[in-house]
């Protein structure tokens, strides 16, 4: 039976192959090597839960299997049950353990897991094990990812600086350091960086680099060079949308609309989703809502379930005074995913700034609330819509939460400042209103209207 399964395998029968193996396992019940083969079978087969389950009996027989416990961590993360993925891991007996693999796979799924403090911890035992850990460049960069990750910036730089220096070439370590420059606006330091390895003709490799460097140049405030050198990188496999897309932004910036508009186009003439969505992108992260707003419509018109779309489309609808067709559109997203907090926020909250269905507006911002709970923008929310009913109290115990959980917010300043006016505390409404305007409020008209009508005379 044994045989038969290998010869199913060779043939690539691997559903065939898993049916003897498991049937060959019910006459030798704890035969490692039988189920090493229905292992692998389950996993070429593509039946991925088959393949755990086969693993868990096989780990009741020999918890000590590494190479077991590797590929069950591997199946839990990508069906994205990280927590099972470091369960796994972790409960290796004591025994077997030491494995370098085991510990960067641990690493690994912390990292994904978003523990990075016990992820470094593992991945420095990964670089201690045979006492290569300067040597092996690949886990150094990891750790520098991890660093990065944990906001440990200092290090993960002298980190990336020590790799670079033993390899110059090395594209991931470089990528890293140079968004480390950009994080910081150190503009220049990421051009000068990235010059050297951007000469000449320009291949596949070279797209993430060639983003950066784009970046550099735009924030340097060489807008014009940035232009020359994406319509150069345009050509990069993989990187043609995202510099025609780069472009647009940069000429909008420009006051170039004609030309940026005209790249709009030769962006979505192919008018997938995605062209259509990267190109409202463009326009909605320049507070460019009205020109964002017929991509939007057409992804829409085609896709009705494009949860993105959707939003992007009653934010920019909003935006631009069209509060009527901005309700559609969120009525719509929330019909699709109903326990979407950021849906139920923006719905209610609108509703509640424009005087509309200020029960439904209450309700929304209060499940919102409930989903996230220490959300401020959130519990602003729903201190405005108590306000906008008349509950001044209930609204001033809400707002007053929301300025310490958001700090510096003029908006939810002038909120708590509108409450206080309400309930006559006027000097503390005054020095609110006075603090949102300094913070160079959008507001800044109504704010030093509302500075005249209650100061003192």
């Amino acid at each position: 039976m044994s045989t038969l399964g290998r010869i199913y395998l060779s043939e690539q029968r691997f559903a065939e192959a898993a049916e003897v193996f498991r049937e060959a396992l019910s006459y030798w019940p704890r035969s490692r090597a039988l189920y090493g083969s229905l292992i692998d079978a389950l996993l070429r087969a593509g039946e991925p839960a088959e393949t755990e389950a086969a693993i868990d009996e096989f780990l009741a027989i020999d918890a000590n299997s590494i190479r077991a416990r590797l590929t069950l961590a591997d199946l839990r993360r990508e069906r994205g049950d990280t927590a099972a993925a470091v369960a796994v891991l972790v409960e290796t007996p004591r025994g077997a353990s030491g494995d370098r693999q085991l510990y960067r796979r641990l690493a690994i799924a912390l990292y994904e897991a978003l523990e990075f403090e016990a992820a470094l911890f593992w991945l420095d035992r990964s670089l201690e094990v045979d006492g290569s850990g300067t040597a092996d460049l690949q886990g150094r960069f990891l750790r520098a990812l991890l660093l990065t990750a944990g906001d440990r910036d200092g290090e993960a730089r002298i980190e990336l600086e020590a790799i670079l220096d033993e390899d110059p070439q090395r594209r991931d370590a470089l990528g890293l350091l140079v968004r480390h420059d950009l994080q910081v606006e150190n503009w220049e330091a990421a051009r000068e960086r990235l010059a050297g390895h951007l000469e000449g003709d320009l291949d596949d490799e070279d797209g993430e680099l060639a983003m950066l460097y784009a970046e550099a140049l735009d924030g340097a405030g060489r807008k014009a060079e940035a232009l020359d050198f994406l319509a150069r990188a345009a050509s990069i496999g993989g990187i043609e949308t995202q510099a025609l897309a780069r472009q647009a932004e940069i000429l909008l910036e420009m006051d170039r609309a004609a030309e940026a508009d005209a790249l709009l186009a030769e962006l979505t003439a192919d008018p997938t989703t995605d062209n259509l969505l990267v190109a409202a992108e463009v326009c909605q992260r320049l507070e460019d809502y009205a020109r964002s707003i017929p991509f939007l419509e057409r992804v829409v018109a085609d896709g009705p379930q494009e949860l993105q779309a959707l939003f992007w489309l009653g934010a920019a609808y909003e935006r631009t005074g069209r509060v009527e067709e901005a309700e559609i559109q969120f009525l719509r997203f929330l019909e699709l995913q109903p326990d979407s907090a950021p849906a139920l926020n923006y719905l209610g909250y609108m509703w509640a700034d424009n005087g509309l269905n200020l029960s439904e507006a209450l309700a929304y911002v209060q499940k919102a609330v409930e989903l996230d709970p220490d959300n401020g923008a959130y519990i602003d929310s729903l201190g405005w819509a108590h306000f906008r009913l008349g509950d001044y109290q209930e609204a001033r115990s809400h707002l007053e939460r929301a300025a310490v959980l958001v700090g510096e917010d003029p908006v939810v300043l002038e909120h708590l400042g509108d409450v206080y006016a309400a309930l006559g505390e006027v000097e503390d409404a005054l020095r609110l209103y006075k603090q949102a305007l300094d913070l160079d409020a959008e507001n800044a008209a109504a704010l030093r209207d509302k500075l005249r009508r209650l100061s003192p005379r």
